[in-house]
């Protein structure tokens, strides 16, 4: 029998011969050697921590738009092996982002900011090119490192994962981000182009992509360029080239013959009448440091010229020099706080009953720690713990500092976990929401005088971005404008 020799880099090619493909978004050769199956899962990973970390929108009639707007797009792709799951996701900012495997998501302040069915269904066909193309694959391959995104200040997330993360349970989480790594300039480049091509093999007018990053360059500039962290600028070409080239790109395409699901401006707007904008009042509002929880019927006061972050599961204040932290959450499930406190006491080796007592916090069932002081990481803490019972949650409140300014924050530590109480009718009197409302321009108005007119939250710059148009536009007799209108907020 011969003897075949087979050196290591006969294998490693045949291993990159085997795993070459044709691309179909960029039209190339590509090297992935990381499995649809495999992305497939890592994208299903990453999106159970964008639905607990952001949150997505579950109205039904507008979720059920966009997934069929993202289904007709997928229909003009060859490509098998995804499966696409289209979202909304809780987010006021406006941006869209695609996980390896084919979860799609589109913020509410994208939605926002669009003004035709076109526009979306090319944000969204841009999104589905990454995923088409394996962009995320192709990074992991190359051993691009994947960048960890979590939308937290820096000055919180410094305090807290060093500082409490390894004593108290929890906390450290705030710290694991999410799976979205930054594409280079090129692969959007393609997207954009693939996403325009998907668009008019589908239906959809493939100009209207430039209108909406238009839209989003003015609205770039009302900001002043503030960095508002991952969003749907991120690492891609600068606006006006991106207008430029798709607009160009758009010209030598042919729309395809068919209907969008809602042809005209006045029907689009109807499916996202009622858009929530800006902060979610379902996840909870600040008034200056009251934090209110409506839904939960809960609030907490945080010490004054505390800055203030509310996240998805956890609420935290850090004091204005960021060497002390209150974080609100929640511990458990029931109506017996001690029974939590003993639970989380025993997993960290502490004796519960030589460090907890009860309490009564504003005629509510608590339970609280003395100081208590130990290593975590490269540090020693000082933390006090409060566990607290109100409608079927039990709530833990925990402080901490470094051991040498313990004693200074005390009275503030106290004083937060004791103003923990069930929300007022005057609490819940604060709560306001913001939604997208729609009204009928008089013969020759302006957005300038619709916003007096109507006393819209936007203000004459940001309503004339979120319809196209001009402050001085004067408008034909019963046309369609957006407003933002503030409206009581009914807890769910």
């Amino acid at each position: 029998m011969r003897t075949l020799k087979i050196s290591a880099g006969m294998v490693l090619g045949s291993a990159l011969l085997a795993s070459c493909s044709y691309n179909p978004v960029n039209q190339r050769p590509q090297v992935i050697l990381t499995s649809k199956a495999k992305e497939q899962s890592l994208g299903e990973q990453e999106a159970e921590k964008v639905k607990a970390t952001m949150g997505l929108v579950e109205e039904r009639t507008l979720t059920e738009y966009i997934d069929a707007i993202g289904r007709r797009l997928v229909a003009q792709t060859s490509d098998e092996g995804f499966d696409f799951h289209f979202h909304v996701v809780n987010m006021k900012q406006p941006n869209a982002f695609a996980l390896p495997g084919g979860n799609i998501y589109v913020s509410r302040g994208i939605l926002a900011l669009a003004n035709s069915e076109d526009e979306v269904a090319g944000v969204v066909g841009h999104e589905i090119a990454h995923v088409v193309g394996r962009h995320t694959g192709g990074r992991i391959t190359a051993g691009a490192p994947l960048k960890i995104i979590t939308g937290i200040p820096a000055a919180v997330t410094g305090i807290i994962s060093p500082a409490v993360g390894n004593l108290i349970g929890g906390i450290g989480g705030l710290t694991e981000g999410l799976l979205l790594s930054p594409y280079d300039r090129n692969q959007e480049r393609a997207a954009d182009r693939f996403g325009l091509e998907l668009a008019a093999k589908a239906g959809w007018d493939p100009g209207a992509l430039a209108e909406i990053l238009h839209a989003l360059e003015r609205e770039e500039d009302l900001e002043g360029n503030a960095s508002r962290g991952f969003d749907f600028f991120a690492s891609h070409p600068k606006t006006p080239e991106r207008v430029a080239n798709t607009s160009k790109h758009a010209k030598n395409l042919e729309k395809a013959p068919g209907e969008s699901i809602a042809p005209t401006r006045e029907q689009f707007l109807a499916k996202i009448e009622g858009l929530v904008l800006g902060d979610d009042p379902a996840a909870g509002i600040f008034e200056e440091e009251l934090f209110i929880q409506p839904d939960m019927g809960i609030a907490l006061q945080f010490p004054k010229g505390w800055k203030t972050y509310n996240g998805p599961t956890q609420v935290i204040g850090a004091a204005p020099d960021e060497d002390a932290i209150a974080v609100l959450e929640i511990a458990g499930e029931g109506d017996d706080p001690s029974e939590v406190a003993r639970a989380a006491a025993k997993a960290r080796g502490i004796d519960p009953d030589r460090l907890t007592h009860d309490v009564n916090i504003n005629g509510l069932t608590a339970v609280r720690t003395k100081k208590l002081t130990g290593r975590s990481g490269r540090r020693d803490v000082t933390i006090e713990a409060t566990w607290v019972a109100h409608g079927g949650n039990v709530y833990q409140i925990i402080c901490a500092t470094t051991p040498d300014k313990a004693d200074s924050f005390h009275e503030d530590f106290l004083k937060t976990a004791h103003s923990f109480r069930a929300a007022t009718t005057a609490d819940r009197a604060l709560v306001k929401v913001t939604k997208l409302r729609t009204t009928k321009a008089r013969a020759g108005e302006t957005v300038t005088r619709i916003v007096e007119r109507t006393g819209s939250k936007w203000d004459a710059d940001m309503a004339a971005i979120a319809n196209g148009v001009q402050v001085d536009t004067a408008l034909e007799a019963g046309t369609l404008v957006k407003l933002a209108i503030e409206e009581p907020y009914r807890s769910k």
